[in-house]
């Protein structure tokens, strides 16, 4: 004997499964219940029809996924019911009476828009104020170490959103800090490191790419300004 499962909703089919003691076994969509069904041991099909809202169904499904004592009742009750048949249960889903509020992951996901809208807006004016301040550190040494300052400050932000790629992007922020200060090895290793995780990225990003070899060329740049002024410096001496 066999029992399976069809559920509807609004007269299409949203889930088909077959009942055993072993488990639930998901059938497609585009299966053949006369095949499914078909045993030469048994003489007909049987069918049994339910309106059930979604959450009873849903409870009633989960039971069965959990509980190989609930799966074996059921597949006895409708064996005691008629033993030379299988049988066809049509679920017909409809709008429940009442609806249920889940206020505690309302409540969490509430804390969660908020804080998100908060670090959002925290993020857009920090990078108003970094770029002023990186803008001013080609001239003004100190207004590049805030620069800099502020970046790492985004850093945290950006981790906190769980961003990747704006997490790449604060860190070559930080690198543009770092070159104008003249501290140029470390600004290289940032930029490297920030370059392998971008490329590694699921999807291809071709502005943050660009950012990271816009910042090389700037590091490139100060590099040859630095060897031109040792070269100068030694015909001097």
């Amino acid at each position: 004997m066999l029992v399976i499962c069809v559920v509807q909703v609004n007269g299409q089919e949203i889930d088909k499964f077959l009942i055993t003691y072993q488990d639930l076994v998901p059938l497609d969509s585009r299966t053949e219940l006369p095949v499914v069904l078909h045993d030469d041991t048994l003489k007909s099909t049987k069918y049994l029809q339910l309106s059930l809202d979604g959450y009873r169904f849903s409870c009633i499904k989960k039971i069965l996924v959990m509980s190989p004592t609930y799966r074996r009742n059921v597949i006895e009750y409708f064996a005691n019911l008629s033993k030379d048949s299988n049988w066809k249960i049509n679920v017909k889903l409809i709008e429940p009476s009442q609806h249920v509020l889940d206020y505690k992951w309302a409540n969490m996901i509430d804390s969660k828009v908020i804080e998100r809208r908060e670090l959002d807006n925290s993020f857009s004016w920090m990078s108003t104020l970094g770029g002023a301040y990186s803008a001013l550190g080609d001239y003004i040494p100190n207004f590049a170490v805030i620069a800099g300052q502020i970046s790492v400050r985004q850093l945290e932000l950006a981790i906190r959103l769980g961003d990747t790629p704006v997490v790449i992007r604060c860190c070559l922020y930080y690198a543009l800090s770092l070159i104008q200060q003249k501290k140029l090895h470390q600004a290289r290793q940032v930029i490297q490191t920030q370059y392998n995780k971008a490329k590694q990225l699921p999807i291809d990003d071709t502005k943050l790419i660009n950012i990271c070899k816009g910042i090389w060329s700037r590091l490139q740049y100060e590099w040859e300004l630095k060897k031109r002024k040792r070269k100068t410096d030694r015909q001097l001496m």
